[in-house]
C-alpha cells in the first residue's frame, strides 16, 4: 500500500471490525498478499495487451494451484483491468467471492505498469 491515505482507508473500513491491532491486522494482509503468486504476464507488462476476465481468472488459478474460479473477482472499468481481487477467510483460505460484481466485459485491455 504505496498511499498513506489507503492505509487509514483500510484499517478504517476493515481493520476496526477484524478483531485485530492493526500491527496483526496488516500483519495479516501481508501474509494474505503473499500467499498468491501473480501470473507471469500481470506482474510488469511492458506493453498493453488484452485478454478475457476468464482468461486472466485461469492464468491465476493456474499459478495458485489451491484457488478455483469462484475465488477470484476481476475488477474493471471501460474495458481496463483495474483490479483482481481474490476472496479468502480470515485465516487464509480460498473462498468462493459469492455476489461480488465481477467484470462483465469480454476482452479487457491490460496496461503497463509505470
Amino acid at each position: 500500500m504505496p498511499d498513506p491515505n489507503l492505509v487509514q482507508h483500510e484499517w478504517a473500513t476493515h481493520g476496526t471490525c477484524s478483531g485485530l491491532d492493526p500491527e496483526n491486522y496488516f500483519r495479516l494482509l501481508r501474509q494474505a498478499f503473499t500467499s498468491i503468486t501473480i501470473p507471469p504476464s500481470f506482474t510488469s507488462p511492458g506493453q498493453p495487451f488484452s485478454t478475457s476476465p476468464i482468461r486472466l481468472k485461469r492464468a491465476f488459478v493456474e499459478s495458485n494451484a489451491r484457488l478455483t474460479k469462484e475465488n477470484i473477482v476481476v475488477g474493471c472499468g471501460n474495458n481496463y483491468l483495474t483490479g483482481v481481487s481474490v476472496c479468502m477467510t480470515k485465516d487464509l483460505q480460498p473462498a468462493a467471492c459469492g455476489s461480488i460484481r465481477d467484470c462483465r466485459a469480454e476482452i479487457i485491455r491490460v496496461t503497463p505498469i509505470k
